[in-house]
């Protein structure tokens, strides 16, 4: 209707109405823009919103795992260090329980953060959907750091494979068959393992003699207190996960844009 308008002010030589008729087109389309614009912005924030509450969760479900592998490194250190108070007994004098101690010490448990959410933010360009510049900064140093943690957390020590190695498979077998993981999932579906508290594979006298005889030896004492170390560091970084992620996720409850 417009270009029709302007068509019939032309011929009539009517510059006025002319321009205002082109006025009228040309704001037209300028609102028309700023409405999908601002429609656009609008869209991008409820998005940016959502993964930020995403994120949370994440943290809150990360904090829940890092809690739980605190606790099974914390068992498995036991009886690591039962299993090394046990290598300045006499040889002859040590039993079943430094066989279930020396295994349970080899236990791991691999897990890592979960940066899903913040990985999907970054492959579909949506990091830029955030106007906090303060917000994107910390959630990449977050992921940045857990990133050079997780390296430090999957690290498996020499001890696990050298014991495995030696201790014979009927003695394995008989220990993960009687002392396997107990998990427990919560309601947001977090698996948590945890040893048990009683183990009794009830091995033979002779797997039980093979079984010391294989274990002690100056190498895999060396390495089990390498172990012991190990699990200190795990525990230690952990911790340190779950105070970063706290302080993040403080940061982002405040959060307001």
């Amino acid at each position: 209707m417009i270009p029709r308008r302007i068509a019939q002010h032309l011929r009539a030589h009517d510059w006025f109405a002319t321009g205002l008729d082109f006025l009228i087109v040309v704001g037209g389309v300028f609102i028309g823009l700023q409405v999908n614009n601002w429609n656009q912005a609008r869209t991008e924030r409820q998005a940016a919103r959502a993964y930020i509450g995403r994120i949370q969760e994440d943290l809150r479900q990360g904090e829940a795992s890092l809690l739980g592998r605190i606790s099974y490194y914390r068992q498995v250190k036991v009886h690591a260090l039962a299993a090394l108070a046990a290598f300045d007994k006499p040889k002859d004098a040590l039993g079943e329980a430094f066989v279930i101690d020396a295994y349970q010490s080899t236990q791991i448990l691999g897990r890592s953060i979960d940066r899903s959410t913040y990985d999907e933010i970054l492959s579909v360009g949506a990091m830029n959907w955030i106007p906090d510049v303060a917000i994107r900064k910390r959630l990449a140093t977050f992921y940045q750091n857990a990133a050079a943690i997780d390296e430090i957390l999957q690290y498996v020590p020499p001890f696990r494979e050298n014991l495995r190695r030696v201790l014979p498979y009927s003695a394995q077998a008989a220990i993960t068959a009687a002392c396997d993981d107990i998990t427990a999932i919560d309601a947001q579906g977090v698996a948590t393992p945890a040893l048990p508290e009683r183990c009794e594979p009830k091995l033979a006298p002779d797997a039980v003699k093979a079984s010391v005889a294989a274990i002690f030896n100056p190498d895999i004492k060396r390495d089990l207190v390498r172990r012991i170390v190990d699990l200190d560091t795990k525990m230690k970084n952990d911790q340190r996960l779950i105070d970063r992620g706290r302080e993040l996720g403080q940061f982002l409850a405040g959060a307001k844009f």
